[in-house]
C-alpha cells in the first residue's frame, strides 16, 4: 500500500530488497535527515526552545492531511494504527512525513471497524 501512497506528507516509498536467505525485507524510502518528531520535541524541550503556536498548527495540519490521504485510499480506508511522534519524520525542509505503516491495515468500504489489538502497549493511536 505504501507504494501507491503519493502525498507530500507521507514518506515516499521507492523500492524494496528481499533477502530470501535471511527472510528479510529492506524498504527503500525517502530520506528524512532531520529525524523524527519525538526526538525534535525532546531536543527542543531540553534547550527550552518551544514551537510557536503558528508552527504547531501547521504541523498539526500536515499530519491531518496525511491521515486524510490514508483514510481515503482508493482500495479502502487505511488505518495506520501507529500515529505517534516517533512515526512522523522531518525532511530537509522541515516538512512532516507520516511513516511506519508496519501495523497499518486496509479496511474495505463495507467494514466499519477492525477488531485487532495491535500497537505499542504504552500508547494507543487516536484512530
Amino acid at each position: 500500500m505504501l507504494r501507491e501512497l503519493k502525498h507530500p506528507n507521507i514518506v515516499r516509498y521507492y523500492d524494496r530488497i528481499i533477502n530470501k536467505k535471511k527472510q528479510l525485507i529492506y524498504i527503500i524510502m525517502e530520506y528524512c535527515p532531520k529525524g523524527d518528531l519525538r526526538k525534535e520535541i525532546f531536543r527542543r524541550r531540553k534547550k527550552k526552545e518551544y514551537y510557536p503556536e503558528k508552527i504547531v498548527w501547521d504541523m498539526f495540519m500536515q499530519v491531518v492531511l496525511a491521515l486524510h490521504e490514508v483514510h481515503n485510499f482508493k482500495k479502502g480506508s487505511i488505518i495506520h494504527r501507529g500515529v505517534r511522534p516517533e512515526n512522523i519524520l522531518i525532511d530537509e525542509s522541515g516538512k512532516l512525513k507520516l511513516a511506519d505503516f508496519g501495523l497499518a491495515k486496509v479496511v474495505s468500504c463495507e467494514a466499519q471497524f477492525t477488531m485487532t489489538n495491535l500497537g505499542a502497549t504504552s500508547y494507543t493511536a487516536p484512530e
